[in-house]
Parts: structure tokens; sequence; C-alpha cells
């Protein structure tokens, strides 16, 4: 993660930093994290995936939102997904001027150095304790991999990776299909590997 802060805060806490805050921090088990800026290709890859799924949620008259909505999970984690789509009526919670989206469906997360690992695995664990989350897409963004996780049951998920330029990911939750070259669209591998 990225600086954890030496003490550990309560969700007030969080709450009073994050409302009086121009910049965003995520709040998870009393740690509190600056959400950092990315790469370019972060940034490329997460707004191709806002045009690429996104546009093909909205036709299926869905609502995407951008990493700029906090999600909160049942076991109070706040966070800020780069990606974020549901079919059905949103369901929003304001707690001291911070509005959390608490019903999200579909989450992307692209992975960077220093989250990846907390995005695979922590992170995870604490979106499916939302009940209505069905669809988890972890995009890298140093090569064309994707892993798709969609749920089966409460306690079970079926995980597929996509990997290659040619791949396409089906995603059955919302019956659309996703390129990787979509989502992949200009980025610089030759920098990537730099």
């Amino acid at each position: 993660m990225i600086d954890r802060q030496p003490a550990r805060f309560t969700v007030n806490d969080y709450l009073a930093l994050e409302s009086a805050s121009e910049f965003r921090h995520e709040y998870y088990q009393g740690y509190i994290y600056d959400m950092a800026g990315g790469s370019p290709a972060h940034a490329i890859i997460v707004g191709n995936a806002m045009r690429s799924i996104g546009d093909k949620m909205v036709k299926k008259g869905c609502t995407t939102y951008s990493s700029d909505m906090c999600v909160k999970t049942p076991t109070s984690t706040y966070a800020y997904p780069d990606f974020t789509a549901l079919c059905g009526k949103p369901l929003y919670i304001t707690e001291q001027r911070v509005t959390s989206l608490i019903n999200p469906q579909l989450i992307v997360e692209v992975l960077s150095p220093t989250t990846a690992k907390y995005d695979q695995t922590d992170k995870f664990d604490e979106y499916s304790s939302i009940p209505e989350f069905n669809t988890y897409l972890l995009i890298w963004q140093d090569r064309p991999l994707i892993e798709l996780r969609i749920r089966v049951n409460a306690d079970t998920w079926q995980t597929r990776r996509f990997e290659g330029l040619e791949a396409v990911v089906p995603i059955s939750t919302f019956n659309i299909e996703i390129p990787l070259a979509d989502l992949y669209l200009n980025i610089d591998w030759s920098e990537e590997s730099n």
C-alpha cells in the first residue's frame, strides 16, 4: 500500500479527513492511505476501460463511475476503484459529506506495482463483502493480461485469465465481451519495459 500512517484511525477520523481534504484517501482496517497518481499507462488503460466497458454497460441501461466515486463495503472499507458499474438502482450513503456507493456489481482495478498485491487479495476480500458485487476485473499495465473473477455463489468465485492483445474477455454477468486490444489501445510497450 501507499503511505501507511503510523497510527490507527476510526471511521469518523477518516470521514472527517476525507470531507475536508482536496485529495482522496482510502480507509482499510484503521489505516488511511493517500491515493497517489498513476503512471501514463495506468491513466490510458483506465480511460480505455471506461470507454470500452462503459459504452457497453451504458447501452444496457447501467450506471458507470470513474475513480472519483468512493465505494464503501459492509466491513467499513472505503476505496476508490479505477472503474465501477452497476445495473439497477444505485444506492448511496453520505457520511460527513462523503458520499459512497454501496452496491456496485462490477469493479475494475488497473494494477500498479505498489498496490497490485493488495488489489488481488485484501481489497478483493473487502469488496466481496458487498452482496451485489459479482464481477472483478484486474488489468495489468505492464503486459496485456486480464484476470476476471465472477461470483458463482456467496463464497465461490470463478477466476479466468486472458493474455495477449488478440484475447477477448467474455463478461457473462453483463453479457458483454471486451477485447484486450481495446483496453490496451495506445499503450507504448517499449516505454513500459523501461
